[in-house]
């Protein structure tokens, strides 16, 4: 029997996945195998993907808070 947490769950974990770019979704894709993660899992193999793949070629631009004066 299948309950309600557990399908709730897959639903989060598919539109999660549906929001991950390529490359990280293709990361989280070849872990899964024939299973599927749930929402927690997948933000960690998200957030461990971008980490180790963000070139320190491209710089994130952080605009400043402050109006100029």
């Amino acid at each position: 029997m299948v309950d309600f947490e557990r399908v709730f769950s897959l639903l989060i974990s598919d539109k999660l996945k549906s929001c991950l770019a390529a490359g990280a979704f293709n990361y989280v894709l070849s872990l899964e195998g024939n299973d599927w993660f749930d929402p927690r899992r997948i933000g960690e193999l998200e957030d461990t993907y971008v980490s180790n793949h963000t070139s320190a070629e491209k710089p994130k631009h952080v605009s400043s808070a402050y109006a100029p004066l």
